[in-house]
């Protein structure tokens, strides 16, 4: 299939050796550089340098927009390849390795340079004198070293008069090689390059491959033969899934006979007689049920001898078909846009043409899967027409594809043909497609409906623009979903209803399912997509958000005692060195009823519950303090109430009493009733919807002597919202 990538040619490089410059150093710079290339993106240059052990290592991996590279290196061997990555981040598949030595002597190596070794002898593996393979896969190896850098493998196939014919010639770094070799006689040697790539070649070895024994076929009966007088020679051209139906000239062919199609192997595939006459006969013969080739046609009558009547040649292919093709299509001329087509037997590299039935030119497209063009050129689809802009717009079984097209000429407008043709040249034809032009509709105004909605009641909106028809379809999406680079329309707001009047449309939203956010207005005619309105803020309210929670209060009491010289309703002697010890847990409830343009609005009760002992040298008295409050909560949301802040103010009454014990019960003291002033801070998070937690602190005044005692609380809550 053509995906209109063309072939990658800057693959093809050269490479720079700056051996002069570096001649008694014992590295150098190796530049490597290649032709400029538009469609290409970027170049990777991967060279690795041979070890003792024979392998490759990783020596440079780099990437690089520039045509060229340079990368020092020092003395030694090596192999590079250079991939080319085209505009869509894909590499090259012409990229191979291509072999590098680096031998730059210092000056005094320079003056010195031992002898090189001898070339590597060819070292092949013991076998058995002219082996015999079986056609198929022929496995050839011989024994390896590590200091071999690559072999050369050459066949050979023996020709008339004792001459050979060459096969092909085989490079491999492994000491083996895997052949698909047919039935003959064959010869087979080794050139070995050695590190230095210094060549040493082996002796022919002569090996031959045969044909297993072919299937003892059913031979029919054999007849007399009947008197056969013509003879006839055809050529059979079948489609794919296409049945065999052939006349040919044979006389004294009796109705009952009998007749099969015979192989060069002796194989038989019996046929239908499906008519006789004077002089000809129509055989018959399933789809597919005879291979390609070439076949002797054998008749026979009953109880005679069977004849050869003709020769045959049957040949399959594959026939591209068009099933269907969406008639109408509405498209911004300006803009790509694809069709749809569902086809059968249409084979990858096939071409695309949309002919005017007019008589006017062509224009060329490309063909993408249908599922794809969806993946990676949704923006294609969204420009089709009704039926190309729906999600599956295929029936059937057969294969979807999109047929792309770059635009149209203004004057475009009509009825077309689109025509699939395939490498062989086998064209697949659909006309009466219908192209109209319509520019996409235009938003011009949104305006939401002014107040604060409980999520279950309706909120409409107002759009204005042009280019609106009944089967417009309209729907928001937040305003930083509108900035992706690709839109999820999944995470579009559908209206519950909409009234197109003109250029005006009414619409209709339940006011959950509008987040309190910024949002954008789309309208989609018939597959095309405006462009996003001019944004707008919006608000809805929620029914209540409750919160519960708790912590441990810490005092922050006067020096004396707190709550003044003595406690309240306590008097006593030795009260100046009173012992005062606090635990103090408390708890809290909130509910926040109401959604503001710029927050929230709640109420909040809380309780706190503090004992402690009070010792003198005569007496330990247990006092206790409870505290019980109101407060006013107002919170700020940002980041689409992600998270918020809040403040609280409020007040309430604080109730002291103290118990006696057995040895002094008139210690026992009436409780007493003084006011309270709280203030608090709280951030709260929703990390998932319907759920939040709190980390809040808060500060109490305790207003019962002239010097105000109190408490700070930190805490932590949870809460739901509805």
């Amino acid at each position: 299939m053509n995906t209109g990538r063309r072939p990658l040619w800057c693959c093809m490089l050269s490479a720079v050796l700056c051996m002069c410059s570096a001649l008694y150093g014992q590295e150098h710079v190796q530049t490597f550089s290649w032709p400029s290339d538009p469609a290409v993106l970027e170049h990777e240059v991967v060279v690795q340098e041979l070890q003792a052990d024979g392998a490759y290592r990783d020596a440079v991996r780099e990437r690089t927009s520039e045509d060229s590279i340079s990368i020092p290196l020092e003395n030694g061997i090596y192999r590079y390849m250079i991939t080319a990555y085209d505009l869509l981040g894909r590499p090259s598949a012409e990229s191979q390795w291509q072999k590098l030595e680096i031998l730059v002597p210092s000056a005094a190596a320079a003056a010195s340079v031992p002898e090189a070794p001898p070339p590597l002898p060819v070292v092949l593996a013991d076998a058995e004198e002219e082996p015999v393979f079986d056609s198929g896969t022929q496995r050839l190896s011989w024994l390896s070293d590590p200091a071999v850098l690559e072999y050369a493998v050459a066949i050979e196939r023996a020709a008339e008069g004792g001459a050979y014919e060459a096969v092909g010639t085989y490079r491999t770094e492994t000491p083996e090689i895997q052949t698909d070799l047919a039935a003959g006689d064959y010869r087979w040697r080794i050139t070995v390059y050695d590190l230095l790539e210094r060549e040493s070649v082996s002796d022919w070895v002569y090996f031959s491959v045969v044909d297993p024994p072919p299937p003892v076929p059913e031979v029919p009966p054999e007849p007399e033969a009947p008197p056969v007088t013509g003879y006839d020679y055809k050529t059979i051209v079948l489609a794919e899934r296409e049945a065999m139906s052939a006349e040919f000239a044979v006389s004294g062919v009796q109705p009952d006979g009998q007749a099969a199609l015979r192989s060069d192997d002796g194989t038989l595939y019996p046929v239908e007689i499906a008519a006789a006459e004077a002089a000809s006969v129509t055989i018959n013969a399933a789809a597919g049920a005879v291979p390609d080739g070439t076949y002797t046609l054998v008749i026979a009558n009953e109880d005679e001898e069977p004849a050869e009547a003709a020769t045959v040649t049957i040949s399959h292919y594959i026939q591209p078909q068009i099933l269907f093709v969406p008639y109408r299509h509405v498209i911004n001329p300006m803009r790509p846009f694809a069709l749809a087509v569902q086809t059968r037997g249409v084979p990858p590299e096939s071409t695309v043409r949309l002919v005017s039935d007019a008589g006017g030119g062509a224009l060329s497209g490309t063909l993408w899967e249908w599922s794809e063009l969806a993946r990676l050129h949704g923006e294609y689809i969204q420009n089709g027409g009704a039926d190309a802009g729906s999600a599956d717009p295929l029936i059937g079984d057969g294969e979807g594809y999109g047929a792309v097209f770059d635009g149209m000429a203004a004057d475009g407008e009509g009825s077309y043909s689109i025509e699939i043709t395939t490498p062989e040249g086998r064209t697949s034809r659909w006309s009466s497609i219908d192209i109209a032009y319509r520019d996409p509709p235009v938003l011009t105004e949104l305006t939401a409906e002014e107040g604060l909605f409980f999520k279950d009641e309706q909120r409409r909106f107002t759009v204005r623009g042009s280019g609106f028809t009944e089967s417009t379809v309209f729907y928001l999406l937040p305003e930083k979903e509108s900035r992706r680079t690709e839109i999820r329309r999944d995470r579009a707001i559908q209206p519950l209803s909409q009234m197109v009047t003109g250029d005006t449309a009414e619409l209709i939203f339940r006011a959950g399912d509008i987040p309190n956010t910024t949002v954008q207005a789309y309208a989609d005619r018939d597959g095309q997509i405006s462009q996003p309105s001019a944004a707008v803020q919006v608000y809805s309210r929620y029914r209540f958000e409750f919160a519960a929670g708790g912590g441990l209060q810490l005092a922050l009491l006067q020096q004396d005692g707190g709550l003044g010289a003595t406690p309240p309703g306590y008097y006593g002697s030795g009260a100046a060195e009173a012992d005062f010890r606090t635990a103090a847990p408390f708890g809290f409830f909130s509910i926040i009823p109401y959604k503001m343009r710029w927050g929230y609005i709640g109420v909040e009760f809380s309780a706190a519950y503090v004992p402690w002992l009070f010792r003198t040298d005569e007496a330990s008295v247990w006092s206790h303090l409870l505290l019980p409050s109101a407060s006013l909560m107002y919170q700020y949301s940002f980041m689409d109430d992600l998270f918020r802040v809040g403040v609280s103010v409020g007040g309430g009454a604080g109730i002291l009493w103290q118990f006696g014990n057995d040895e002094r019960p008139e210690l026992a003291k009436a409780p007493a009733l003084f006011p309270t002033f709280s203030a608090g801070a709280e951030f709260r998070v929703q990390p998932a919807r319907h759920f939040y937690i709190a980390l809040r602190v808060d500060y109490t005044m305790l207003f019962i002597t002239d010097t105000p005692d109190g408490f700070i609380r930190p805490s932590v809550g949870a809460g739901v919202y509805f």
